[in-house]
């Protein structure tokens, strides 16, 4: 994913939350039916984030041409340490 200049996903929150961490620009196709999906997908076009299709009307150029002009989430919002860090503090003595 990392090498990518453009990533086609799933709208999933794990898979979003990678998204985020990487700040690659995305093209988001959420599975129909899947609620969830629908919504944050919808959630992060309105903030310009990720280029957003359904399954029906997907079209893989315009949705190409379409993602070339977004940035993706700044990876700047999360912590450096990542992983290792939250799980070096959920096993801090407390």
């Amino acid at each position: 994913m990392c090498a990518a200049k453009v990533i086609l996903a799933r709208s999933g929150y794990s898979t979003l939350m990678d998204l985020a961490r990487i700040g690659k620009p995305a093209i988001l196709i959420p599975t129909p039916g899947q609620t969830e999906q629908e919504y944050l997908a919808e959630y992060w076009l309105d903030k310009g984030a990720f280029s957003v299709w359904t399954q029906e009307a997907f079209d893989l150029k315009k949705a190409l041409e379409e993602a070339a002009n977004l940035k993706g989430l700044d990876p700047g919002l999360f912590s450096k340490g990542g992983l290792s860090e939250a799980i070096k503090n959920l096993m801090a003595p407390r």
